[in-house]
């Protein structure tokens, strides 16, 4: 029989690790003497220490390593300076010790505390997992209390954190993922213990890292308390759950081992950092990799719950993969013609839309009627005042509205809130125009299908902006499509200038010329995925600029690329005025632009 008190979910104040115990002798270490000897010696090797500070940096009681001190004392590797007792004695490396030293050195120049065996931080991890518990829906709530959350919404997170599986997060750039990920640390709760450092067959790699794991000042003694604190091994520190975020700086070398060539000893993977907590890749897809290359990765460890890491010397080893994994997109990723294996996706919609209290105003409670939407002379158009006598729930994306005597600034059009769709249908200016690019003529048609355009006519995106994803700013408000063969050969020839902001996107195209024209042009051949493989500035008339791996050319007006830099490897994507975003192949700009 079943009682109350064992479907109770821990709270937060009741989670807590058990302390690894300390050890008594060597074998409960898990090293051998060499290791600690070789540490002793490189410790010393840095100047004169006495024995309990000895004790101290290798994080071991004294009455272990007292033994091994004494050895290496008759060996003649060091000395005694003065003291009343060996673990007062002031210890000091002799010519022989000194050498001895070096030698050590060569092998790894690692100090510090003693490491942990690889079976010991994996029975550790096992029991952490084992005490964290389920999460009901009061603890829940005390994890997002700092937020202002829909119960709808945290009903699908707390299935999703119970499981431990993969998590997905969508919804556009500033509605509250990246806080929503935070806040499930926060439901995790409880503190944890990370060892300074493991071994596996002679082999260090460090795992505390200052700036991924926050220590707990509960490790301090408090000298002013008759309570002695309870003993425990030192080589852990006591830290709060981590939380890992990683954005478009990732690639696949950080989440393996990274070894030293020179200290000859590794640092962990950024995973393993993470292990008893939240890993968090924010904005998915911006990485400098492919998205697929990423989960191919991970595959096996989100399926197993175990990784495998390699060393420099190619030995694998196992290793527990006890993170709680959190992708976070703007939209629903396939990789490879699939839906991404995640049994729980969470897409954020109107309802769903979270609210942070940085504002005295909360955005969830601004009535859409006041976003305005610019348009390209700086007026409003006609599509607000359509719509301005229906109120909608903005989301966190939707930009603050310009308050008088603040001297505020309406936002580009293009990180506007999302328009009614019958608000948009039958305004001039916002369905796809083809324009005549003979000198002298400025006609203009507007039509609703692809293809249209007549010969030495290039088409006009539909109200879109081009965007550089890794700095959020907008190259161009003015795009215009060429992918047609007569339009690709067509291009600029025949202008006199090319206005500001304004971007001609050639697909399919690796290489242009500039024979004939009257003006410089800036130049970035993009891939299929809309990632920049090669940038040209300033290129004037009679040149010529070829990749051979570019899907597609921008086109844009000399000097635009000084003041908006666009690195290689850069994301540029299109973004119409409902905020959706389109790709820069052939496929997305004849079905979603033309």
């Amino acid at each position: 029989m079943t009682t109350a008190a064992a479907l109770t979910a821990p709270t937060l104040d009741e989670i807590r690790t058990t302390a690894p115990q300390v050890p008594t002798t060597l074998e409960q270490t898990g090293l051998t003497t060499d290791m600690i000897e070789q540490l002793l010696v490189k410790t010393l090797y840095g100047g004169e220490l006495t024995g309990l500070m000895l004790a101290e940096r290798l994080r071991l009681p004294f009455t272990i390593i007292e033994p091994i001190i004494e050895r290496i004392r008759i060996e003649r590797l060091i000395e005694v300076r003065g003291g009343t007792s060996t673990a007062s004695y002031r210890y000091t490396p002799t010519d022989l010790g000194r050498e001895r030293a070096q030698q050590y050195l060569a092998i790894n120049q690692y100090t510090g505390a003693a490491p942990v065996p690889l079976a010991t931080y994996v029975a550790q991890m096992r029991a952490l997992a084992a005490s964290r518990g389920y999460i009901d829906r009061e603890r829940l709530r005390k994890g997002f209390a700092h937020l202002i959350v829909p119960d709808a919404v945290l009903e699908q997170l707390g299935p999703a954190a119970n499981a431990n599986k993969a998590i997905f997060l969508y919804g556009p750039p500033g509605n509250g993922k990246t806080v929503l990920a935070e806040g499930l640390s926060r439901t995790l709760g409880g503190d944890m213990y990370m060892p300074y450092a493991i071994e596996i067959e002679g082999h260090i790699i460090t795992m505390y890292d200052p700036i991924s794991h926050e220590a707990l000042d509960a490790d301090v003694t408090d000298a002013t308390s008759i309570i002695a604190a309870a003993p425990r091994d030192r080589r852990w520190v006591r830290i709060r759950r981590p939380v890992v975020i990683v954005g478009g700086e990732l690639t696949l070398d950080m989440l393996d081992l990274t070894f030293n060539p020179l200290a000859k000893f590794y640092d962990a993977p950024l995973q393993l950092k993470a292990n008893g907590g939240i890993f968090l890749v924010d904005d998915f897809g911006r990485q400098r990799m492919r998205p697929e290359d990423l989960l191919n990765r991970w595959i096996v460890p989100l399926e197993s719950r175990v990784d495998y890491l390699t060393l420099h010397t190619g030995k694998k080893f196992q290793v527990p993969f006890d993170v709680l994994t959190v992708f976070d997109e703007p939209r629903p990723r396939l990789a490879g013609g699939r839906s991404v294996p995640s049994p729980y996706s969470l897409q954020d919609r109107d309802s769903g839309s979270v609210d942070r209290r940085l504002h005295a105003y909360p955005r969830a409670q601004l009535p859409a009627s006041r976003s305005a939407l610019p348009s390209r002379d700086g007026g409003v158009p006609a599509t607000t005042a359509l719509h301005a006598d229906q109120p909608t729930a903005a989301r966190m994306s939707s930009p603050r509205p310009a308050r008088s005597g603040h001297g505020a600034l309406p936002l580009p059009w293009y990180r506007a809130g999302a328009q009614p769709r019958d608000a948009r249908r039958g305004v001039r200016g916002l369905l796809p125009r083809r324009q005549s690019v003979r000198a002298g003529t400025r006609q203009s048609s507007y039509t609703t299908k692809a293809g249209s355009a007549g010969r030495g006519e290039v088409m006009t995106a539909p109200r879109m902006a081009l965007v550089n994803q890794r700095t959020d700013e907008s190259l161009a408000d003015r795009i215009e499509v060429a992918v047609t063969r007569n339009d690709r050969r067509k291009g600029l020839l025949g202008r006199d200038v090319f206005e500001t902001s304004s971007a001609l996107i050639i697909a399919p195209c690796f290489s242009i010329h500039t024979m004939f024209m009257r003006f410089d042009i800036d130049a970035v051949f993009v891939d299929d995925d809309g990632r920049a493989v090669k940038v040209v500035q300033g290129m004037g008339p009679w040149r010529i600029a070829v990749q051979p791996f570019a899907h597609a050319v921008v086109e844009l007006p000399a000097g635009s690329l000084r003041e908006r830099p666009v690195d290689v490897g850069d994301r540029l994507y299109l973004v119409n005025s409902s905020g959706e975003r389109v790709g820069l192949s052939v496929s997305d700009l004849r079905g979603r632009v033309c």
